[in-house]
């Protein structure tokens, strides 16, 4: 489970660094990676001679959706079936690591370290985030031209995914710093990773990001 678990978890993380795995490559490398986790994660199961799935709600609207792309393809409805189908093939790729995180992340111990692992790795683009804007040349890691321009920060070439990113990543130190379980220095980083994350998405000039963090903070 550990291997399944960390893998999507760095799946994820390679996902964002990939300009937001949008590149035909990128979208190649987490389709057979998902894959092959999920091949891994069923002969796991067929060796312990058990196979136990743990439900989880959102698995209802996600074979919704799937079925009306896949009636849209067999009735051949579709403008453009090869993007339909495309597309349908990406998607089908983050239930199944969606399906991968419901069955693996059940620990304690995981948890933290996930959690963890997402916060300093969230707090470090941030910082990046900050740093490139600062001394832009125009490139995405001052290295990559995009094809067709863009309002670039981070490592996306549209500032308003940065900022969707960061609307995900920072309610996690944020909710830990607020919890029983963070008590002194731990409490204070914490706080702080969040509030650096969230001022980044205001410096980021996304004014949907502005509105949605804000409203998310007013409901927090």
């Amino acid at each position: 489970n550990e291997v399944v678990l960390y893998g999507i978890v760095g799946l994820t993380l390679f996902g964002v660094l990939a300009f937001g795995a949008v590149e035909t490559w990128a979208i190649s490398v987490l389709e057979i990676s998902i894959a092959l986790l999920t091949a891994f994660w069923v002969a796991v199961q067929i060796r312990r001679g058990t196979l136990v799935v743990s439900w989880n709600p959102i698995f209802t609207p996600m074979c919704a959706f799937i079925g009306i792309v896949g009636l849209q393809l067999l009735a051949g409805t579709s403008k453009y079936s090869h993007a339909t189908s495309s597309a349908l093939m990406l998607y089908i790729s983050y239930g199944c690591a969606c399906f991968l995180i419901v069955q693996t992340l059940t620990r304690t111990t995981d948890i933290r370290r996930v959690s963890t692992a997402l916060t300093a790795f969230g707090a470090c683009l941030a910082m990046f985030a900050v740093l490139q804007s600062l001394s832009s040349n125009g490139k995405i890691y001052w290295l990559r031209t995009p094809r067709f321009g863009g309002w670039i920060y981070g490592p996306y070439v549209n500032h308003n995914h940065y900022a969707g990113l960061m609307e995900m990543l920072a309610p996690i130190p944020l909710v830990f710093a607020l919890s029983k379980y963070a008590h002194g220095r731990k409490r204070w980083i914490a706080a702080g990773a969040a509030a650096f994350m969230g001022g980044t998405i205001f410096l980021s000039g996304s004014r949907g990001g502005m509105a949605s963090y804000s409203l998310e903070i007013a409901l927090f």
